[in-house]
């Protein structure tokens, strides 16, 4: 392996799930994918080695038959949603240095008419980290404005859940656990429009090793 400063080029590592969810009819499906990258960005004067794991591709995925609208109250929705994965992420104590990991959907494929302030989703995290990131599926840019009933698909987006402002970080021997939620929140307008959708993401985890 190539050296420079006297360090190793440290392996990184991405766990993606896909989550395919039919709005209104259908069915859906998930299958889970692993890839590896590396990166040497940490001036140290030893070899530094991050080893960063997941049990992502290995807990129950979310797989629905059908979304339904969810009757939220005081933001229970850890209490009434079940369609969630929760799966841990942890800087094992083989590691020398600290790991740091964002949350994102990659390679999203989305209906326009889910592009929507009442589709939403929510990242609970517990353990060293305590953390509850929430957020929507509203994207005027790509997708267009609240009530759009068009269901032509449009692919390839991205959407960060954990960005680096609210990066994560694990010192060796350290474990975080994160439940993913996704749910249609019901409201007090005709919403009609969002049946019929469709989504598409990968849920994907990405590290980078820091002092």
């Amino acid at each position: 392996m190539e050296k420079k400063k006297n360090m190793r080029n440290i392996t990184l590592s991405i766990i993606v799930i896909l989550l395919v969810i039919t709005m209104g009819i259908g069915i859906s499906y998930a299958f889970y994918m692993i890839g590896m990258t590396g990166k040497s960005d940490v001036a140290e004067s030893k070899a530094a080695v991050l080893n960063l794991t997941t049990t992502l591709e290995q807990v129950d995925r979310i797989n629905t038959n059908n979304l339904q609208l969810t009757e939220i109250t005081e933001n229970n929705y850890a209490d009434v949603v079940t369609d969630k994965v929760t799966f841990t992420v942890t800087n094992e104590s083989t590691s020398n240095i600290n790991g740091k990991y964002n949350l994102y959907l990659k390679e999203m494929e989305m209906t326009k008419n889910l592009s929507s302030q009442y589709f939403k989703w929510a990242a609970v995290v517990s353990g060293t980290n305590s953390k509850i990131v929430t957020g929507n599926f509203l994207d005027t840019t790509n997708l267009g404005v609240e009530g759009n009933t068009d269901r032509t698909i449009v692919s390839n987006l991205t959407k960060t859940l954990i960005d680096d402002a609210n990066a994560l970080t694990l010192a060796p021997g350290q474990t975080d656990t994160i439940t993913f939620y996704i749910w249609l929140e019901n409201a007090s307008v005709d919403q009609v429009y969002l049946t019929s959708g469709t989504f598409a993401g990968k849920l994907a985890i990405d590290a980078v090793a820091v002092k």
